[in-house]
């Protein structure tokens, strides 16, 4: 989805990733303002370049890469 931009990963005792500017741990939810409205997403993994992630009524999980 190119309205979901992965801002930064920090890789520490807790992996946390930025995604449209929201900090996320593995595990963790948020909603996430975009046009034409909210997409509620879950962060399921976090590696080095990139955040797999779940969106509300999506069956496949997806993944977003550092740019």
């Amino acid at each position: 989805d190119p309205r979901l931009k992965l801002n930064g990963i920090t890789l520490g005792k807790t992996p946390l990733a930025v995604i449209n500017g929201k900090t996320l741990s593995e595990g963790e939810s948020a909603r996430i303002p975009v046009k034409p409205g909210n997409l509620n997403i879950r962060c399921l993994n976090i590696e080095r370049d990139s955040v797999t992630i779940e969106i509300d009524g999506e069956e496949t999980p997806r993944r977003l890469q550092m740019q």
